[in-house]
């Protein structure tokens, strides 16, 4: 059950919020409900503690509907009037959070558009780069613009790795994809001492621009936006975040308030919109918000074909985040969007750039006698059964063995 409330200033109380909006609640039966939504619907299992909306006032405004299984009796999801609301049930990941969305854009009387935004999520430079290019081509000819939510790296950029994954993001960007930083792993004992994650996260957002990929925003867990260190240190470069409900994130320090931006789409499963029923077969209700829909990237292509497959069929009008207008700013350079272009620095993007040779016999480690470290190299299998190098780890020499260090140490060599 959620509480009744009205806008701060009001000095209101449960009693008389339910007094401006002439609700009469009443206790529901231990009962399956089905809550209809915008263009969706969806069964709820039995709800405990719910008080449903019995009667409201002539004035007030209704929300969503909500049918009790054994019985079929209906009432609002939610009512509001004037800066007063009251909403029956809220839970996480599922229509609860879309249906109270229209309340609360009523309530906070926000009249701007919204839109659906396509976001593909975990990509590494390890990730099977080919099958993301097929992505971004499938995509391409099924009009589907898209963001790609990057790991960002960083150390050891020169690495031919880290070459082929700016390569593929390159190509993503010029098949209509969008490019977001996705926020770094982050534990709350290495980032509330070091004061590093500005530097890092700067650092990346200057490598992919300079590599013509003009970052647009980031992707972050909502926890991000309450951390000081992470509010500050991480999100400041941008104005536009893709927010996901929280995992396992940790705080380091939690202010009275979270950090807003100006464009902030809420991130939910593609899968998770999947289970709910809808009315029709195109969407006609408008989104109370921005909601991005996310898949993972895929393992192979059988899945990758049967998502786009999936995403066709919904007919949802996946709106080009490049059309809004956002912007990037470090100490160095400004990355920002403007009905459809991307600007560096106020200079167009050429986002037709030729991919570049990749130097497949370089040395990984160049080491120095007197640095007392040998490199530890290995390889592992890819997605296609292929060996790929995996990033260098350094430690501790034994002095005894100090003779026997190369200055240059062989390298494993893809193969073709």
């Amino acid at each position: 059950m959620t509480e009744p409330t009205c806008r701060s200033g009001d000095g209101s109380s449960p009693g008389r919020v339910q007094t401006t909006l002439g609700a009469k609640l009443q206790a529901a039966p231990l009962d399956s409900v089905r809550l209809e939504a915008g263009d969706y619907s969806q069964t709820l299992s039995a709800v405990e503690d719910l008080d449903y909306i019995a009667d409201a006032s002539a004035d007030a405004k209704r929300y969503g509907t909500l049918t009790f299984t054994s019985d079929g009796k209906r009432s609002p999801y939610a009512v509001s009037a004037g800066n007063c609301a009251y909403a029956d049930y809220l839970s996480a990941g599922g229509l609860t959070e879309l249906a109270l969305a229209y309340v609360l854009k009523d309530w906070l009387h926000v009249d701007e558009p919204f839109g659906a935004y396509m976001l593909i999520k975990e990509i590494y430079p390890f990730s099977d780069l080919e099958l993301l290019k097929k992505l971004a081509d499938r995509l391409y000819d099924a009009g589907v613009p898209f963001a790609a939510s990057v790991k960002p790296v960083f150390y050891n950029t020169d690495y031919p790795a880290m070459q082929r994954y700016l390569q593929a993001l390159q190509y993503v960007q010029a098949r209509n994809g969008s490019i977001v930083v996705d926020a770094p792993a982050v534990a709350a004992t290495s980032t509330a001492g070091d004061g590093s994650l500005r530097g890092k996260m700067s650092g990346f957002i200057e490598l992919l621009a300079d590599n013509g990929i003009a970052p647009l925003g980031m992707g972050a867990s909502l926890f991000w936006t309450y951390d000081k260190v992470y509010a500050s240190q991480g999100m400041s470069f941008f104005d536009s975040v893709f927010l996901a409900p929280n995992a396992d994130g940790r705080h380091v320090w939690t202010p009275e308030a979270s950090k807003s931006f100006a464009f902030s789409p809420y991130v939910i499963p593609f899968a998770q919109l999947q289970e709910f029923e809808r009315r029709g077969t195109a969407p006609r209700t408008p989104l109370p918000l921005n909601l991005a829909l996310s898949f993972d990237l895929f393992p192979n292509e059988a899945a990758m074909d049967e998502a786009v497959d999936a995403i066709s069929r919904s007919w949802i009008p996946f709106a080009d985040l490049k059309n809004g207008t956002h912007k990037v700013l470090t100490d160095r350079l400004t990355v920002q969007s403007s009905g459809g272009s991307l600007l560096i620095d106020g200079k167009p993007l050429d986002i037709g750039k030729r991919e570049r040779a990749v130097d497949e016999h370089y040395a990984y480690t160049a080491c120095r006698a007197d640095q007392l470290c040998q490199a530890v190299r290995h390889s592992e299998p890819d997605f296609d059964g292929r060996h790929r190098l995996v990033p260098c780890r350094i430690r501790p020499l034994p002095v005894h063995r100090l003779s026997t260090l190369q200055t240059k140490i062989p390298v494993s060599r893809r193969p073709p």
